[in-house]
Parts: C-alpha cells; sequence; structure tokens
C-alpha cells in the first residue's frame, strides 16, 4: 500500500482460521484462571468466561496488529510475568512478532498465535513476586492497561465497520462485568448482615447456656444457624 499506513490484510479463508486460534487462546487461558485463580469478578464462574473472553478477543485482535506491536507487547510479558515456565510463552511471542517484521508478510494466525500466547503468559503476572508488595490491584491495572494500549492499535488497524462493531461489542462486555461486579457486592452486602445476626444469636445462645437457659439457649442457636447458613 502506497501512502498511509500498511495494513495487514485478513483474508476470509485466515479470519477462520484466527477465528479458531482465538477459541483456542480463550479455553486455555479461561482453564489457566481457573487453576490460577485469576479473580477480577470475585466469583469462580464469572471469572472464567470473563477472563476467557478477554484474551480470546485479544488473540483476535491481533491478527491486525503491526509486528512491532506484537513484538513489545511480548516483550513486557516478559517482563512482568516473573520467572516461570509461561515466560517462554512471552519471549516466543515477542520472537514471532520480530520474524514477521523480517519477513514482511501478514499472516495474520501467525500475528493471532503471538497475541495469545503473550496472553497466556500475562495472566501469570503477579508484580508482588518482582517488586516487594506492590499495591493492591497492581498487577491487574498494568496488565489491563497494557492489553487495552494492544487492542486499541491493533483494531485501529482494521476497517470502520468493524472497529464500529468492536465498539459496541466492547461496551456490552464492560456492562456485563459491570453487572456480575454490582451484584457480588449486593450479595456480599446481604450476607453480611446474616453474618452480623447470626453472630449476635450465637453470642446469645452460648450466654444463655451460661445461665441454663437451654429452651432459649436452642432457640437462639437454631437462629444462628439459620443465618449463618444463609450467608454461606
Amino acid at each position: 500500500m502506497s501512502g498511509g499506513k500498511r495494513r495487514n490484510v485478513i483474508q476470509q479463508c485466515d479470519a477462520r482460521v484466527v477465528a479458531g486460534v482465538s477459541l483456542l487462546v480463550a479455553i486455555a487461558v479461561a482453564i489457566q484462571s481457573a487453576v490460577a485463580h485469576v479473580s477480577p469478578t470475585g466469583s469462580t464462574g464469572t471469572d472464567v468466561v470473563v477472563v476467557g473472553l478477554f484474551a480470546g478477543f485479544i488473540a483476535w485482535a491481533g491478527a491486525s496488529a503491526p509486528w512491532w506491536l506484537i513484538t513489545g507487547f511480548g516483550g513486557v510479558a516478559t517482563l512482568i510475568s516473573g520467572p516461570s515456565w509461561w515466560t517462554i510463552a512471552a519471549v516466543v511471542a515477542s520472537g514471532i512478532g520480530l520474524l514477521l517484521g523480517t519477513v514482511k508478510q501478514s499472516s495474520p494466525w501467525l500475528r493471532s498465535v503471538a497475541s495469545g500466547l503473550a496472553v497466556l503468559a500475562l495472566m501469570r503476572t503477579d508484580l508482588d513476586l518482582l517488586f516487594g508488595n506492590t499495591a493492591f490491584g497492581a498487577s491487574a491495572i498494568v496488565v489491563g492497561a497494557t492489553c487495552v494500549v494492544f487492542v486499541v492499535i491493533a483494531i485501529g488497524r482494521r476497517p470502520r465497520l468493524i472497529r464500529r462493531r468492536v465498539l459496541w461489542c466492547g461496551a456490552a462486555f464492560l456492562g456485563l462485568v459491570v453487572a456480575a461486579a454490582t451484584g457480588l457486592v449486593l450479595v456480599g452486602l446481604g450476607a453480611r448482615d446474616d453474618l452480623a445476626a447470626g453472630r449476635n444469636h450465637l453470642t446469645d445462645g452460648l450466654g444463655e447456656l451460661r445461665s441454663g437457659e437451654t429452651l432459649a439457649a436452642a432457640a437462639s442457636l437454631r437462629s444462628a444457624a439459620a443465618e449463618l447458613q444463609r450467608a454461606n
């Protein structure tokens, strides 16, 4: 392409392969999140879905990423994923980016593979292991910011119609995450009330037992058991 920035051409056959790669990445990262307890929402089931979809989307977006962006994405993943076997995936991602820049080929599926490998490494990021105690959520913020920058640049090389659809899908995905987090907060608030009531009835029951009021103690302990069960 003469004049302007060069775009990576994604043919229909390429799109199918990229979709397959993205699905595999989503499944792999979802399993990894369950094993490693990656928890952006606090609910195991929701976490697996959210993290898997997020990773699959990054792999799909990476199909149009420039080679230097893939190389940098893998480099950042190498630096912050810490000394582990997953770092090898990040190094391979950077190597693929350099290879693509050298051979000057589009290869959307290979760009998608490299992006997926970098995401696999990023999901194992733990800044506390690298720099000691850091602020709560620092790892999630750094990984999230890195992925957002990557996606914005990669999607910016897609046609306008695709960009518009991605914007709407991204808004829907964000709404899903917010809804899930809000539901968990509401459930947590309700559980807190039940825990407090259960603790009070338990304390009353133990006091009544010491005073010899067995019937009253039995009633208080039954109430405590029911409230603690609801909070569970």
